[in-house]
């Protein structure tokens, strides 16, 4: 296997050798500043702090849309609140937020970057809070399928640190030292890797919606209707397991064992990462977006494609 692939990609090498290319230096994870320290800490707790200040006020606005739902349909109109100008840049931030996921543990090491990482969400959550009524209309779905809105809170601090230790562990295990490059056979290899990774995610992504026992798992993330930051981390352990642990692991697996090039692992989830983010953005408007939205029967994470049959689906019924 890693012959064949180095064969189709030394067939580019000429046109390789034509193009732009750029390198970097090794990556060797240094120590923070105290004063990078102190920046990602207190902008943690001031995100906190925010958070719990605006509690009271999303728990009231989510009573506020349960009552108007029992008259009338309740969508995202109903939640947007920000200035057009704003969500553009919540949406770049959301991006950069993704990507530094895994370039935090390269710069600063395992145990600084989880921390570091964790730090960042609770900013994303915290603006996501102060752009949009989106969580107060998830709540009302959540709580109609007995989710409580400090469970919810529990979910996705779980969520979040998951997410931050395994980049965190692929970095520390296998980055190191490793030489950053951008040239046609990292873009080559990252989109063969991205597209057998979303054929490993369909069928677990289908499983969650088509297998009953499944689609009680992941009515969590699907009642999570409004395409937002929170509804990007609102899982049950078991639904984020066989979500992501299996696309991962092809991704890790064609990098490290097939291509044997530890820099593609980082390439690949440099756009993998920030693209759930993005997916669940509702100013893009992209597929996966649309599938929270009307809970259709798209079951793809990149390619376009759509199901024949959406009465098949066994989450939809249970959000109602």
């Amino acid at each position: 296997m890693a012959n064949t692939t180095t064969a189709v990609l030394g067939a580019f090498q000429p046109l390789n050798d034509m193009l732009p290319s750029w390198t970097g230096v090794p990556i060797t994870p240094q120590p923070a500043s105290a004063t990078v320290w102190l920046a990602f800490i207190a902008s943690a707790v001031v995100s906190i702090v925010i958070q719990t200040t605006l509690n009271p006020s999303i728990i009231a606005k989510a009573e506020q849309l349960e009552i108007k739902s029992k008259s009338t349909a309740i969508g995202m109109n109903d939640v947007v609140r920000a200035p057009t100008f704003v969500q553009p840049l919540f949406t770049a931030t959301w991006a950069l937020f993704g990507m530094g996921f895994n370039l935090l543990p390269m710069w600063y090491g395992f145990s600084t970057g989880v921390v570091f990482v964790l730090c960042t969400a609770e900013v994303m959550l915290a603006l996501d809070l102060l752009i949009t009524d989106a969580p107060a209309l998830n709540l009302v779905y959540l709580k109609r399928n007995g989710f409580s809105f400090w469970y919810v809170a529990f979910l996705q601090r779980f969520v979040m640190i998951l997410a931050a230790v395994g980049p965190a562990v692929a970095a520390s295990d296998h980055l190191v030292g490793v030489v950053p490059r951008l040239d046609l056979g990292v873009v080559i290899g990252v989109i063969g890797t991205l597209a057998l990774a979303d054929v490993a995610f369909y069928p677990c992504h289908k499983a969650l919606h088509r297998v009953p026992f499944l689609a009680a798992q992941h009515v969590a993330h699907h009642c999570a209707k409004a395409p937002c930051f929170h509804c990007a981390l609102t899982f049950q352990p078991l639904d984020l397991m066989i979500e992501f642990t299996f696309p991962n692991l092809v991704i890790q697996f064609i990098a490290i064992y097939v291509m044997r090039d530890p820099w593609m692992l980082a390439a690949t989830s440099l756009i993998s990462i920030p693209w759930y983010g993005l997916d669940h953005d509702h100013w893009l408007g992209l597929p996966h977006t649309k599938h929270h939205l009307k809970i259709n029967d798209h079951y793809w994470a990149y390619f376009p494609l759509q199901e024949s049959d959406p009465s098949l689906d066994k989450v939809k019924p249970l959000v109602g």
